[in-house]
This record gives structure tokens, sequence and C-alpha cells, in this order.
């Protein structure tokens, strides 16, 4: 499952993950900041900070799915890890850095 974060509901999103771990099986829940431009041009991602604070905070759902499925520590290591390194590129890239790669979509 994911879960489309902008500055408007980004409060709920934790809420959400844990509402959905507690009632819902799913593989996993994640979340995406919003990107390009929306029908309400009020509406916008999340700050840079803000999508680290939240990925921060939702560690222990993504521990929680990682070791639910009984898969072995590497394999969670890895998963967690992957999470990692996808919010903190987004964040990178929301903060104006830029890829660390060269874009293959033109």
């Amino acid at each position: 499952m994911n879960s489309v974060v902008t500055q408007e509901n980004q409060d709920q999103i934790l809420p959400l993950m844990r509402f959905i771990s507690e009632t819902v099986l799913v593989d996993s829940h994640s979340f995406t900041p919003m990107r390009g431009a929306g029908k309400d041009p009020s509406l916008g991602p999340p700050s840079p900070s803000d999508l680290s604070a939240l990925y921060r905070d939702a560690i222990p759902l993504f521990r929680y799915y990682a070791q639910r499925d009984r898969v072995s520590k590497a394999q969670a290591a890895h998963f967690l890890a992957s999470q990692e390194r996808r919010y903190r590129l987004w964040a990178d890239v929301m903060a104006g850095n830029g890829l660390p790669f060269q874009c293959q979509a033109g």
C-alpha cells in the first residue's frame, strides 16, 4: 500500500499507517511525496525536512512489516535499507540537490 503525502495531509499519514497495520493485511505500507501540480493549486508536497521527519517517525512501522513476514534478518535489513535510501533520495531531490545519477528518462 502506498499513500501520497501532501502539505495538507502529512500529519495524518502516521495515524493512517498505524490503523492499516492494525486492521488490514497488506505486505507493506509506504508513502510517496506528491509530485507535479495537483488540481488544487494550494496542495503541494511536504518540505524535505517534513518528509525526512515523517520517514524517521515511520521507521517502527517499516520494521513491523519487515519482521512480520518472517523473512531472514538479512532480507529485513535489505528492505529497511532500501526504504532509507528511497526517502533520503526524495528529500535530497526535493531540497534541490538533484539526482545522484544521470536520469535515463530524458
